[in-house]
């Protein structure tokens, strides 16, 4: 049986998701990757070196939050101020590796970490952690407080919300966590500080010879509509290229079907964002790539490439929240910078920025009139 699913199987996908505010409907099935599209990059901040942004996530105001894996920092940054800086909102102990971050209630933001150092790879066994920022209080700042030791996962990467929650969707309470390495998707729950794998299947898997081995990678929830009871959980494997999907269950986020591939098309797949329209855009980190996938499983350039410094390690993707980011349909993409030396291999400078691009058509791809 292919791993592949066409329209005529999707009748689930059909119907009207959302991801927090947005809509789409439409079937998903593969086709071989072609073409190239042109867009303009644009560079929001760029960090210095030994900065790598691994994840971003954006609060209601048009505000970047961004996590550096690399010394354990999380900044603030404001695309419209000009130039935008990067202010530090919470900095965590030395050999701190942020990963994931996701925006669970109001201004109530959720990160993992592990220890170790990210350019070698090399993390300690056991201590996996999920941390709060809450920014609801301007005056304060943030508040950083751990949730929970997590010492059965690997190395926790992409992180969603689980937008329904057993508490109801205006009170959610659980998060998905991808562990690259074991190749499984954990649920957590906040609340009750108790995590378990939810999702194990040989799409999720690495490559054992792979250095590193890293399966699983990005994982997005798009909430399903009001009359179902199913909301879609779509994944990368970094390992293998892959973009991929399976139903859950609303409350609870148990699978509720056979998962299946968009797209092979997208070699060292990370991060992503969900479009509105139903596509995909995703950052190719060796690759040096962002490429949009359509849902039907084109895979089309978008920027960067494999020979170009454009986009140096593109690791993370996140749609502004704005009214003009939502008119221009702005994209935020976090890189690590990673630059290495052609003989030696040994990485030389890994300075990392925030770009962006205007994903919506009609301005040519620019930003239009602001």
């Amino acid at each position: 049986m292919s791993i592949f699913k066409h329209s005529v199987l999707l009748p689930l996908l059909c119907a009207t998701w959302y991801i927090f505010g947005y809509s789409s409907a439409n079937p998903v099935v593969h086709r071989p990757s072609t073409g190239s599209s042109s867009y303009t990059l644009e560079t929001v901040h760029q960090f210095p070196n030994f900065t790598w942004i691994e994840n971003l996530a954006i609060r209601s105001t048009g505000q970047i939050v961004a996590n550096d894996i690399s010394n354990g920092v999380i900044y603030l940054v404001d695309p419209a101020e000009d130039p935008a800086a990067a202010s530090i909102l919470a900095e965590f102990p030395s050999g701190t590796s942020l990963s994931g971050i996701v925006e669970l209630r109001p201004d109530v933001f959720y990160a993992q970490s592990v220890d170790g150092n990210v350019y070698n790879f090399t993390f300690v066994p056991g201590s996996a952690k999920l941390w709060e920022i809450d920014l609801r209080n301007q005056v304060r700042g943030a508040l950083v407080t751990k949730v929970l030791d997590m010492p059965n996962m690997k190395v926790p990467n992409g992180l969603s919300a689980l937008p329904s929650g057993r508490r109801g969707q205006n009170n959610p309470d659980l998060l998905l966590s991808a562990d690259s390495v074991a190749g499984v998707v954990y649920i957590i729950d906040v609340i009750n500080k108790r995590y378990e794998v939810v999702f194990d299947h040989p799409l999720l898997k690495p490559i054992a010879t792979a250095k590193p081995p890293f399966g699983v990678n990005g994982v997005h929830v798009v909430l399903g509509d009001a009359d179902t009871d199913t909301s879609m959980l779509f994944f990368t494997n970094t390992n293998s290229g892959y973009l991929g999907a399976v139903p859950i269950g609303k409350m609870d986020g148990i699978p509720r079907g056979t998962p299946w591939l968009i797209t092979d098309e997208v070699p060292a797949a990370d991060d992503f964002a969900v479009d509105p329209d139903g596509s995909f855009w995703v950052t190719q980190n060796i690759r040096n790539t962002l490429s949009h996938v359509l849902p039907n499983g084109i895979v089309e350039f978008v920027a960067g490439g494999v020979n170009s410094t454009d986009l140096l390690g593109p690791v993370a993707a996140a749609f502004g929240r704005t009214f003009d980011d939502h008119a221009n349909g702005v994209l935020y993409i976090g890189t690590d910078g990673v630059q290495t030396d052609p003989v030696t291999g040994k990485v030389t400078r890994t300075a990392g920025k925030i770009a962006k691009i205007a994903t919506k058509t009609g301005n040519g791809h620019g930003w239009g009139d602001w």
